[in-house]
């Protein structure tokens, strides 16, 4: 359990360190949860996003004290220059009870001031995450404008637009989150995730945080008309965290007292039976989370003094929410400027009115993980992997100790927006007899083949122009395993190198 407090303590810091208790803070928090308890709403809103790529690799380069991470910044990211803007236009309506959420929501985007529309987004607790089917083509064609570097690539051709459209299938919704996939992660107890949607959840959240920091004050709420502004800059943040810390580590009996309350109540909500042997927190145990909190933030004190935080100070964030009758309204900035400079700035404005409205919900989609499937055959169609790397640890002639894996690197025909030249992946192999074997299914798919399995002979095989061509190895938890050497059988160039004293690595490649 202490082990538990401490990570939460760090989580409640980052989460409300821009809140306390003033007057200020409890009526900004006060608004928050009346816009939270809305049932019934309209809203509309737009979010700009902006950033010039090349200053925000001047200012990382700046601070970063690490050469070779600087190196690999510029090699990663040669593409990421100039600038951008991005624009999301959005309006839609929300419905919520203590039982489920529901959102259906209109999206445009607008990049360098070229306007288009992305479809409809609907999401719901119970029923899942769906977007309209012609969203993906519709954000398909506005990449364009994102990644100018690809606009001769195959990407952006007519036959590869074809081919794509074709590949999203015919239904004209696509199930982006199944809800049914996640409760199959969920335990055999009666946790019932609505109930983050109810009233008294929310009140006893807001209730949690004023106990835990009703002797503090961030300072950075104030009241205007109609509602209020929350405002901070990097070196503020900073300064508040310290502020936090401290404040944390002298009232650390009040703060886990009050969290041992709340996670009481989390439990009973999810049907859990609390263990009140493991709900105390012994004395020493508290003295040394309170030393551990005033270590953590003497070591702040020190790096903000000595500049090693400087890279936070031209970050800012400004905050105000209002409301009008039934009507709230909402503008946010999140920016980053150095040297009268805009690396980045996040702006949004949003209103919502509390009203009745009447949604309609996709009753049906394809699956996402079907649609994926089929845009990554198109990529190893379009963009085959040319050459693949494999190598393994010289001290692990056997994989009898348990761990059986190896790196493996493939490199495609070029980029695209889809995938890099040369990316990582990692697999399962056998070490018999001092022979290296792969998994079949995992190579072959790389290089863009087409693998069957025989179940009545236990045979795999790999299909080349609607012949089967069948590949002895070895079966195991349903993967076979092939030698390397067995690739020069389907036309590749193996290759073995083990001129690394700690490595072994094979290369197969197309001829």
């Amino acid at each position: 359990m202490k082990r538990k407090i401490q990570i939460a303590l760090c989580m409640l810091l980052c989460s409300v360190i821009f809140f306390g208790c003033s007057s200020n803070e409890l009526g900004y928090l006060d608004l928050c949860k009346e816009m939270s308890n809305i049932k019934s709403c309209q809203f509309s809103g737009t979010a700009e996003i902006y950033y010039d790529a090349d200053a925000i690799k001047e200012f990382i380069a700046k601070y970063a004290e690490d050469e070779y991470l600087t190196e690999d910044l510029e090699k990663d990211f040669s593409k990421f220059t100039g600038k951008k803007k991005i624009e999301l236009l959005y309006s839609g309506s929300g419905e919520t009870s203590d039982t489920e959420g529901k959102y259906e929501l209109d999206i445009k985007a607008r990049i360098d001031g070229r306007e288009g529309k992305l479809g409809k987004l609907y999401i719901s607790s119970t029923e899942g995450i769906y977007i309209e089917r012609d969203m993906l083509i519709n954000l398909y064609q506005l990449s364009r404008d994102l990644f100018t570097d690809y606009k001769n690539s195959y990407f952006y051709s007519t036959a590869y637009e074809k081919e794509l459209r074709n590949a999203l299938g015919t239904s004209e919704y696509i199930q982006l989150f199944n809800p049914e996939d996640a409760l199959e992660l969920e335990d055999e107890s009666s946790f019932d995730s609505s109930v983050y949607n109810s009233a008294d959840f929310t009140n006893k959240t807001m209730e949690f945080i004023k106990d835990i920091f009703k002797g503090y004050t961030s300072g950075t709420v104030t009241s205007i008309p109609g509602g209020y502004s929350v405002s901070a800059d990097g070196d503020r943040l900073i300064q508040i965290a310290s502020e936090c810390l401290g404040y944390m580590g002298s009232n650390i009996d009040d703060i886990i007292n009050s969290f041992l309350e709340f996670t009481s109540y989390m439990e009973k909500l999810q049907g859990i039976e609390s263990d009140e042997e493991n709900m105390k927190i012994s004395d020493a145990d508290r003295a040394e989370m309170a030393g551990q909190i005033a270590a953590i933030k003497t070591q702040l004190d020190y790096m903000h003094k000595k500049g090693e935080l400087d890279f936070i100070k031209p970050f800012s964030y400004n905050q105000t929410v209002k409301k009008s009758g039934n009507v709230y309204t909402c503008e946010q900035n999140l920016s980053m400027n150095t040297n009268s400079k805009d690396l980045f700035y996040i702006k949004s404005k949003s209103t919502m009115e509390s009203k009745k409205v009447d949604m309609k919900f996709p009753v049906q989609g394809t699956d996402i993980s079907a649609i994926s499937q089929n845009i990554s055959k198109l990529e190893d169609k379009y963009n085959p992997v040319k050459k693949v790397e494999i190598s393994w640890e010289k001290s692990r002639e056997t994989a009898e100790d348990g761990y059986d894996y190896c790196d493996i690197y493939y490199t495609r025909k070029s980029a695209s927006p889809l995938s890099q030249e040369k990316d990582y992946d990692w697999g399962e192999y056998q070490n018999l007899n001092k022979q290296m074997y792969v998994p079949l299914r995992q190579i072959c798919e790389y290089f863009g083949e087409e693998v069957g399995w025989d179940n009545q002979n236990k045979i795999a095989y790999v299909v080349r122009d609607g012949k089967k061509i069948k590949i002895n190895g070895i079966y195991d938890t349903e993967t076979v395993f092939v030698k390397a050497r067995d690739f020069e059988k389907l036309g590749y160039k193996v290759n073995y190198n083990g001129s690394n004293p700690d490595t072994h690595l094979v290369t197969i490649e197309k001829n």
